[in-house]
């Protein structure tokens, strides 16, 4: 399988579990500090802001694939959902040993 590029629905369904850490997963994405901080301040529960985070990152990356979600979820050190998203949807096929950190 190619990496393909995910929709809001994909990403929304499949993020849930990083409410928490939306921001920090917002800033490895590349999305700027001030949207961010729209963001923070337009919604107010987590769901919300993780929604419109991805949304955000759409816009800004519509070319965006899984790939660049993995990485994102590598580097908050969220190993798990990384792994298991680069198995579902990135020709990768998931995180090797050596590619964690990447």
């Amino acid at each position: 399988m190619s990496d393909t590029q995910p929709n809001l629905q994909q990403l929304v369904e499949e993020l849930q579990s990083i409410t928490a850490t939306w921001k920090l997963f917002g800033l490895f994405l590349g999305i700027p500090d001030d949207d961010l901080e729209a963001i923070d301040v337009d919604k107010r529960n987590v769901e919300d802001k993780l929604c419109a985070l991805c949304y955000k990152w759409l816009q800004m990356k519509p070319r965006g694939t899984w790939n660049d979600i993995v990485k994102a979820l590598k580097k908050i050190e969220r190993l798990d959902l990384a792994e298991r998203l680069g198995k579902k949807y990135t020709s990768s096929g998931g995180t090797s040993p050596e590619h964690i950190l990447k």
